[in-house]
């Protein structure tokens, strides 16, 4: 027979709390959500990248920050025995979240059915973005409203395979939840 205030699955020296009281403690695995909700994203934008990534990929870090700063509070609380229960289920849903996004842009990029977009136009400017890794674009007029122009990162093998003032087409996909991505980048045939 149990004991009011002891809770025999976890930890002993927690903090006695009156008998039928919910002592609510996390989930060992839910900080790790994040995490893969970022590795997922990460995925999701090599499969389908974003027409507009930087914007994009930008706040999903954010939130990323934010998941694993309050999971990390709510662990704090809950070692000193503290009441973590206020912080539930607004912890749960923001730690999946990162998981949910991922899985709507691969949704987005895989259910798509819409026309490809078909935009011609001549590389203005090669850029490369030097970091950790270096990221390769391509500056184009833009073929949108209230754009001067677009930045479209590209992978290194089709970085390499063209030049400055090269005529090419850019194929844009919809997407299937109205998140438009990059498709193939080729040269015309003149």
């Amino acid at each position: 027979m149990d004991e009011p205030g002891i809770d025999r699955g976890h930890d002993f020296l927690a903090r006695p709390h009156a008998f039928g009281e919910r002592h609510h403690r996390t989930n060992r695995w839910l900080p790790f959500a994040p995490l893969a909700g970022l590795i997922g994203i990460m995925v999701a934008t090599l499969i389908y990248p974003p027409l507009d990534r930087a914007s994009f990929v930008m706040p999903l870090l954010l939130l990323f920050i934010a998941c694993t700063f309050l999971l990390a509070q709510v662990q704090k609380k809950q070692r000193r025995g503290d009441d973590v229960s206020a912080f539930f289920p607004v912890t749960t849903w923001l730690a999946w979240a990162p998981v949910c996004v991922a899985l709507i842009v691969l949704a987005n990029g895989a259910l798509d059915r819409n026309p490809v977009d078909s935009h011609p136009e001549v590389i203005t400017q090669k850029l490369v973005r030097r970091g950790k890794s270096n990221s390769y674009y391509f500056q184009t007029p833009s073929w949108r409203p209230n754009h001067s122009f677009e930045e479209l990162q590209v992978p290194y093998r089709v970085f390499t395979q063209f030049q400055t003032n090269d005529r090419i087409i850019v194929e844009v996909h919809r997407g299937a939840f109205g998140i438009p991505w990059l498709g193939a980048i080729q040269k015309t045939h003149n």
